[in-house]
Formats: C-alpha cells, sequence, structure tokens
C-alpha cells in the first residue's frame, strides 16, 4: 500500500495521518495509499510515506502535520487550470463516495476515470470538471495528452515460465501518481515499450495508482 515503508510502519504512519485529521475536526478513509475526504476529495500518500521513510520516526507528527497543511489549505486554484495540470486517475466506482457529477469514460468494466488536477505537491481529483472546461470529451482530450507528456514508466518483464515466453508478463511502474492511468494511452504505451499484441488482446492489472500490468495473449503462456 505504501511500498516506501514496511507493513508495520506503514500501518503506524496511517494511524498517526488518521489521527491528525481527526485533530482538525475531519472525517476521512484511508484506503490502497490514499486518503479520502468526505467531501469526495482525494490525495496520495505516496510522498508522504517517502519523506516518513527518510525520517527519524518521532518527528513523524510534524511531518504528518506539514503534509496535510500543504494538502488542505493549497494556494488559491479559483479559475480554468493551467491545460498541463488536467490528468486523470483510475478509480474503481464502489470505492468512491461521491460520484463524479460529469459522465466519467469507464475505459474498463467498473473503472472510471476521475478528472484530476496534477499541482507541484499532490494531486486533486474533481467531482466537478474543473472551470472552464466544457464537457469531459475536453477534460480527456486534455489528460490523454498530458500523460503522453510524463516521463516513460520503468519497464519490467517476469516470465513465470522460463522456457515460454508467452507467459511473459509486462510491468510499467512509474514514481507519479499516474501509473495505472497509462491504460488510458495504453496502445501508445505499448508501442514505444516494443511489446506486440496479438489478436487475442491483453490482461490487465492495475494493483496500485503507481503500477499497470500487461500480459499479451499471444499463447498457451496465460495459463501460467
Amino acid at each position: 500500500m505504501l511500498p516506501a515503508l514496511a507493513p508495520d510502519a506503514a500501518d503506524r504512519l496511517l494511524a498517526l495521518t488518521r489521527s491528525e485529521l481527526a485533530s482538525r475536526g475531519l472525517e476521512a478513509t484511508i484506503d490502497a495509499g490514499a486518503l479520502q475526504l468526505s467531501g469526495g476529495q482525494v490525495f496520495g500518500l505516496h510522498n508522504l510515506s517517502v519523506v516518513a521513510a527518510g525520517t527519524r520516526e518521532r518527528r513523524w507528527p510534524q511531518v504528518v502535520a506539514s503534509h496535510l497543511d500543504a494538502l488542505l489549505n493549497p494556494p488559491d486554484t479559483s479559475g480554468p487550470p493551467d491545460p498541463g495540470q488536467v490528468l486523470a486517475q483510475l478509480r474503481t466506482r464502489t470505492e468512491i463516495p461521491t460520484q463524479p457529477a460529469y459522465p466519467a469514460q469507464e475505459p474498463l468494466p467498473g473503472v472510471i476515470a476521475m478528472i484530476a488536477l496534477d499541482f507541484p505537491d499532490h494531486v486533486v481529483e474533481s467531482v466537478d470538471l474543473p472551470d472552464g472546461i466544457p464537457d469531459t470529451a475536453t477534460a480527456m482530450t486534455l489528460a490523454r495528452s498530458n500523460l503522453r507528456e510524463l516521463p516513460p514508466p520503468e519497464h519490467q518483464t517476469y516470465c513465470p515460465e522460463e522456457d515460454d515466453p508467452t507467459s511473459r508478463v509486462h510491468l510499467f511502474v512509474t514514481d507519479d501518481f499516474f501509473g495505472a492511468a497509462r491504460l488510458l494511452v495504453l496502445d501508445e504505451l505499448l508501442e514505444r515499450a516494443g511489446v506486440e499484441v496479438g489478436p487475442g488482446g491483453v490482461l490487465l492489472c492495475a494493483p496500485c495508482r503507481h503500477v499497470l500490468v500487461v500480459h499479451p495473449l499471444v499463447g498457451t503462456g496465460v495459463l501460467a
């Protein structure tokens, strides 16, 4: 959930974050490394975990407080966003307590593309279209264009059956929060990585927002 920390340390950091939020009178759930406020805003905690991993644990309360200050009191962002800030994140529809007011695109059954604004120190998903963006199609055109401009993910491969190359699985891993969202530009991603897709298509898995797993269906290796 927070790969920068061991599971026990991650649990302690999340408990500390919940406690700090409660002290501010805020209700939130923390799931899959993300903080979701009751109003629908979602903030990733990956950056916090990275900072915490490099800090003595006795200083974590100050680190958490500072991080939440930055998330909950961002600079004034009224008015239309910079077009380069408009991106998208993938969410399962059932995990979102407040459904988007716009008709969110559904790239996979039950998975929707939430419009998100990428700020220097945090990402904000929105249940409403940002000011100045007239419709979902315009937002998604911007999001796909900006996804293409992000640094390429790290590409790793794994063969469950070493003597069967058709069992090969491709892992695309990012430091940014939009690894899973690269699904929205999958054709370009695979072409850039030199991954061939056969007539059977691919199996996809997005275990967290930083990772997209792709298994081309090109032979009996799918059974591995």
